[in-house]
């Protein structure tokens, strides 16, 4: 018997859905190019993908190392991808020189065929050491090529300094536009996702040029070697991924997000008071669709994902609703949310931090709602992906909320995770439908702001500019009356031997100044809660003090071999947990239970 007639049905059918996806995915090519790249590279790059796809098999693919990319390289991408990925102009003769991590396991190709010398010179920062490229360029166009075809994250910098020692160097018509250009110093940044990370160590020969920093995620934009991926929840034309979220009034409003694969069209919620005598029966609202699309996701390349924000609900009222299509295409089982009470009522919302898409968020979720059915709402603290620009990551993550995101809504924090290496997060403001008024410099959605019951709770994005972000939060807490204020975000202020100066700087004096009761992070993978802390240290009363809690979700990093004097309790185990905030008129009751159902922490606090 050969291997086909020993096949069953059901595997022949998912090679043929494998197989007719796949060759979705090669005629997308032709006209989708990656999110994340722009000209010139991103023709060449589309162009490599379609011959790649055309010639392997989708396991080949994913196995595809550098030799057996070359055939797939013609001289006029290598041309490209070796001039056009980097560019700037000059008004004199200058040295180029490119710091390339010495821990990249191969040159990029076109440094030594472009007349780059390698020189004795070393560049360090606090993480990587960089060996030192050079080249005399004249004055006008310089073209630099890509960081290679491996992703490797530690992307390659510049600096510029002028071949005649004391000429003044004047640069412009930068490609990509929104460039830095910075100093060549001890203490200077070279990436824009981690301003953080100095330089330590500088070589005279170096030192007073012109520094051009760049952001890691610029080594995605040519990634090939072990950049195809397959999606372990594909869509389909079913509606999954339902999320609930509020970027509006939570009494009167709820916003639904959801998936299909492009058969689906056209995107409609039904929806109605639950139980009610209505004679009209259901309301309908059509979504909006936007096309997602990933030329290296091999069985799910293009999705649909469709948004609708109900609004004039009434507060405090359980609805119904269905999702789906047009008349004819597949509609889900109904599913229920309840709107936000129109005043002071007591409620239960649930907090997570650092899920990164792991099946542990599933059964938290189900441990928190057995525990506490009636839960209003999930916030997480961000790093809810491992990698935000992922669409498998997120399908990996929705899949995980199941049922719960379909019947409470989510409110997540922006996470370094989330818009890993200064991509941005598009994805992460596909999948959220979420307020759009953010502080000045922040992109929509990723912070904002909302009242619930008798609270405040405000969500800023730590991966934007902290002190940026000041005369929003300040208005923020400032107009609100409510009882209860908390601030959700990923950094912790304090934690021990990973505090935050510039957050306890900027946004520490606002939380005192107008009495915030909570703030909720994550980041450090490890739980713990403090005393009340004002003005950076330690004090007796809730009434006057913040307390500060970093919680995680997935396995952590136990508590700390020694804790500072402001650590009121610390979580005994590396386990995943899910932290109950139980609101009540004055009284918050707060209560942190490990995946065991051992509770690791437990504190009331009133007013």
């Amino acid at each position: 018997m050969n291997r086909v007639d020993m096949e069953s049905a059901p595997m022949k059918i998912a090679r043929v859905v494998e197989a007719a996806w796949f060759t979705l995915f090669c005629l997308l090519l032709t006209a989708v190019g990656p999110v994340w790249a722009e000209a010139p590279i991103q023709a060449a790059m589309d162009q490599i993908v379609v011959r790649l796809c055309a010639a392997l098999s989708p396991d080949e693919l994913m196995k595809l190392d550098q030799a057996a990319l070359q055939p797939f390289i013609t001289a006029e991408d290598r041309r490209a991808l070796a001039s056009e990925y980097w560019c700037f102009n000059v008004d004199v003769p200058v040295v180029v020189s490119v710091m390339r991590d010495v821990k990249q396991p191969g040159v990029p190709f076109w440094l030594a065929e472009a007349g780059f010398k390698k020189t004795d010179l070393s560049v360090r920062n606090e993480e990587f050491e960089y060996e030192v490229w050079q080249k005399d360029f004249d004055a006008g166009r310089v073209g630099l090529g890509i960081n290679g075809f491996d992703k490797h994250r530690p992307h390659y910098f510049v600096a510029v300094g002028p071949q005649t020692p004391g000429t003044q160097v004047h640069l412009s018509g930068f490609y990509p536009p929104a460039q830095r250009v910075l100093e060549m110093r001890k203490g200077a940044f070279v990436y824009h996702d981690w301003s953080d990370l100095l330089l330590t160590e500088v070589p005279d020969a170096l030192k007073g040029q012109i520094l051009l920093p760049t952001i890691r995620g610029r080594a995605r934009e040519a990634h090939l070697i072990d950049a195809f991926r397959k999606t372990d929840f594909p869509s389909s034309n079913k509606p999954d991924q339902v999320v609930l979220t509020w970027n509006d009034d939570p009494r009167t409003s709820q916003s639904v997000t959801w998936r299909t694969n492009p058969s689906v069209e056209t995107g409609i919620v039904r929806y109605k008071i639950k139980n009610a005598n209505n004679p009209a029966g259901w309301t309908e609202l059509k979504a909006r669709r936007q096309d997602l699309d990933d030329r290296l996701l091999l069985n799910d390349p293009r999705v649909h994902r469709f948004t609708a924000t109900l609004r004039d609900l009434e507060p405090g009222t359980a609805y119904a609703y269905t999702i789906g299509g047009a008349v004819g295409d597949s509609q889900t089982e109904p599913a229920e949310f309840t709107t936000a009470p129109a005043g002071p009522e007591p409620f239960t919302f649930i907090f997570l931090s650092d899920t990164h898409n792991s099946p542990e968020t599933r059964d938290l979720l189900a441990m928190a709602t057995a525990e506490y059915p009636r839960t209003a709402f999930c916030t997480i603290s961000g790093d809810l992906v491992g990698s935000g620009q992922y669409r498998d990551d997120w399908d990996r993550f929705l899949k995980h909320c199941g049922t719960y995101a379909a019947g409470h809504p989510l409110a997540p924090a922006m996470g370094n995770h989330d818009c890993i290496d200064g991509l941005g997060a598009d994805l992460y403001r596909t999948v959220f439908e979420l307020p759009a008024d953010v502080p000045k410099g922040v992109a929509p959605e990723c912070a904002y702001a909302f009242e619930y019951s008798n609270a405040l709770f405000v969500m800023p994005d730590v991966t934007a500019s902290v002190e940026g972000q000041i005369a929003w939060l300040d208005e923020k807490l400032g107009q609100s009356h409510a009882t209860w204020k908390f601030a959700v975000f990923h950094f912790p202020p304090y934690a021990p031997d990973n505090d935050e100066p510039e957050i306890v700087k900027c946004w520490a004096p606002l939380f005192d100044k107008h009495h915030v009761d909570f703030v909720l992070s994550g980041h450090i993978h490890q739980y713990f809660r403090t005393y009340p802390i004002r003005g950076g240290k330690r004090v007796d009363s809730t009434g006057n003090g913040t307390i500060y809690i970093t919680s995680v979700s997935v396995k952590g990093d136990g508590q700390s071999a020694s804790n500072p004097d402001y650590i009121a309790a610390d979580g005994p185990s590396a386990s995943p947990l899910f932290v109950a905030f139980t609101v009540d008129g004055n009284q918050v009751s707060v209560s942190a239970q490990d995946k065991q159902g051992r509770k690791v922490d437990e504190c009331v606090v009133k007013k």
